[in-house]
């Protein structure tokens, strides 16, 4: 069987939970030194403005401190 993808947005690494070290996947691929597939570019777009930024690890960052 295949592995469950992750359904959490914002979950960029793919272990099915929202921490900071998606931000840090969302700002490494933003400096173009991390490559994300299609699935975790879909999920780390959590503006929903078409692309993956820094502004996405930022509003990450924000969901994270509000799971406290």
């Amino acid at each position: 069987t295949l592995p469950q993808l992750s359904t959490v947005i914002g979950d960029a690494n793919g272990d099915g939970k929202l921490t900071a070290m998606d931000a840090r996947w969302v700002l490494q691929y933003a400096a173009d030194i991390r490559k994300l597939d299609e699935h975790q570019l879909k999920l780390a777009d959590v503006n929903n403005d078409g692309k993956v930024s820094a502004i996405d690890a930022r509003k990450i960052l924000q969901m994270v401190a509000n799971q406290v």
